[in-house]
């Protein structure tokens, strides 16, 4: 899974459209679009991200090479996700 998809894994199941994280990032939908297919992200807009979608532990295991789909599947919906 790569970064992007992720980060819309994350958007969508903290049930945020992407005219909502965009308004909430203050950036455009089309930004928002461009970033869930691939556009590179930056440290900042990563971060933002994980905190709107409260999906902060899926960005750091992602930065320690942890295995995301791993996490998604066994781990998160014991947290709630």
């Amino acid at each position: 899974m790569s970064f992007a998809q992720l980060m819309r894994t994350c958007r969508e199941k903290a049930k945020l459209t992407q005219e909502a994280i965009a308004e909430r990032m203050y950036i455009s939908r089309s930004a928002v679009a461009r970033l869930e297919s691939g556009m590179k992200w930056d440290v900042e807009t990563a971060r933002k991200w994980s905190q709107l979608t409260n999906s902060q532990e899926v960005l750091a295991a992602y930065l320690f090479g942890v295995d995301i789909h791993s996490i998604i599947t066994n781990i998160m919906p014991f947290l709630g996700g």
